[in-house]
């Protein structure tokens, strides 16, 4: 099977924006989970638990 290469709306798509970090003058549980995850995902390939050829992707 051939290594797919996503396009920008697919990246868009599988990667939203951050959410707004304060929300009413409190921590957004939005942007606290998105980046929990993106820290548990940085550690993970830091690690090389996922390899970016798992992963899909190009992003570094």
């Amino acid at each position: 099977m051939p290594l797919q290469t996503d396009t920008p709306a697919d990246l868009i798509a599988k990667y939203p924006p951050a959410p707004v970090p304060i929300l009413n003058g409190k921590p957004n549980p939005a942007y606290v989970a998105w980046a929990q995850a993106l820290a548990a995902l940085h550690i993970a390939k830091s690690l090389q638990i996922i390899d970016a050829r798992w992963l899909n992707t190009t992003r570094g």
